[in-house]
């Protein structure tokens, strides 16, 4: 979609652009994410993926699940693409700063099973820099935030940044001891969002002005 390509800067008038790697079912999520160059869009087949991820490192790349072994179809509603941390960690943490741009794109995919301080997700902007998150079309379930005070999906802005959050057609359910959105936006720094078609329900958060 013309946001996605945006935020990959890539060339909607060419089928070829933005570059993809595709991950079979017995592939390393973590390591496709970590060697992805800017703009390139990370096709996982549909099936279940132990791991979690965390980055300090700036990232311009979208994960797009659903997608079957030939990689010629995709149908993440009815073959998923599941992320599952084993209740060990955040399932996927991004976070950069210092001037840095960084656009995230999740498309399709299901986290499960976090267990950090942040929650399941979290995406920090900070230190001057722009950045844009997207999550279309995934589920984020049955997860844990250590911290009572803080979300399971996490998206903060921080000294100055600019950051432009869309949640479209997500699911955020069935999470227990956090919130189900947690937002800090800091001095000086702007965060814009749009939530589109979403459902966020049945999050239980220990901190009593949470849930």
């Amino acid at each position: 979609i013309n946001l996605f390509e945006f935020q990959l800067n890539s060339n909607p008038n060419n089928a070829a652009s933005p570059t993809a790697i595709n991950v079979l079912s017995s592939g390393n999520i973590a390591t496709a994410i970590g060697s992805a160059t800017a703009g390139q869009v990370i096709r996982v087949q549909a099936g279940t993926y132990y791991f979690h991820y965390q980055t300090f490192s700036p990232k311009t790349v979208m994960i797009q699940g659903g997608w079957n072994s030939s990689f010629t179809s995709r149908d993440p509603i009815n073959t998923p693409t599941i992320f599952d941390a084993q209740n060990t960690a955040e399932v996927l943490y991004f976070s950069s700063g210092t001037g840095i741009t960084s656009n995230l794109v999740l498309d399709g995919v299901t986290l499960t099973h976090g267990k950090g301080y942040f929650g399941a997700f979290f995406f920090l902007n900070q230190s001057n820099s722009i950045g844009t998150c997207s999550i279309k079309d995934c589920k984020i379930v049955n997860s844990v935030s250590t911290a009572a005070y803080d979300g399971i999906v996490n998206l903060n802005h921080w000294d100055s940044c600019y950051s432009e959050i869309y949640l479209i057609n997500t699911l955020i359910a069935s999470n227990d001891s956090c919130n189900g959105i947690y937002n800090q936006t800091t001095t000086k720094s702007v965060g814009k969002w749009k939530i589109i078609n979403c459902t966020i329900s049945n999050n239980t958060s220990t901190d009593p002005t949470g849930g």
